[in-house]
């Protein structure tokens, strides 16, 4: 009678681990992304010191690195600048590594559809690509492996060297890899 009972116990137990795991995978297929928008725009702005807004979908293919998405991302300007926006995307992907978190994040593979991007200096010689008061991020920023740029724009002004220079970036394929082609002027 005890073996029966443990060998029922033990069914029961396999049984309920096996509901557990497939609850788990149907709420994990089926989340919604999109309730993270807000706090991860909360959290990258902190980070950042700079005001950061996801206004499109965000998209998670789940796998060992999974692949996120990003739509509509900008990143506001120094405060200084008369442009509000830094920079915007329409679309962001990214692999990341999701172990990296506790070390130095890794990017393996980042996706950029239609950047724009102003880096500029004002009169005092303060650049707006120096984000917030903690250097511990600008001394270990992520580690990023392929990045495929789709309709790229870049605009480059400095008051100190009288620069006003305007870059188009895309990836083109080249001796059978992908390679980033720039034309511009100014």
């Amino acid at each position: 009678a005890s073996a029966s009972r443990r060998s029922t116990w033990a069914k029961q137990v396999g049984i309920g681990l096996a509901a557990l795991c497939i609850a788990v995978a149907v709420t994990i297929a089926f989340f919604p992304w999109n309730i993270l928008r807000e706090p991860l725009a909360h959290y990258l702005s902190e980070k950042t010191g700079r005001k950061i807004a996801i206004h499109g979908d965000v998209t998670v293919k789940l796998a060992w690195h999974p692949w996120i998405d990003l739509r509509e991302v900008s990143i506001g300007n120094a405060p200084w600048s008369e442009y509000p926006v830094m920079a915007y995307a329409d679309r962001i992907g990214l692999r990341i590594v999701p172990l990296s978190y506790f070390t130095r994040l890794r990017i393996p593979e980042l996706e950029l559809e239609t950047p724009l991007a102003l880096l500029e200096k004002n009169a005092n010689g303060d650049a707006n690509w120096t984000f917030g008061n903690d250097h511990s991020a600008a001394a270990n920023p992520p580690l990023i492996g392929r990045i495929r740029v789709i309709d790229g724009q870049m605009r480059f002004r400095d008051p100190g060297l009288k620069a006003d220079v305007r870059i188009a970036a895309t990836t083109v394929p080249h001796r059978g890899a992908q390679s980033l082609a720039f034309s511009g002027g100014g």
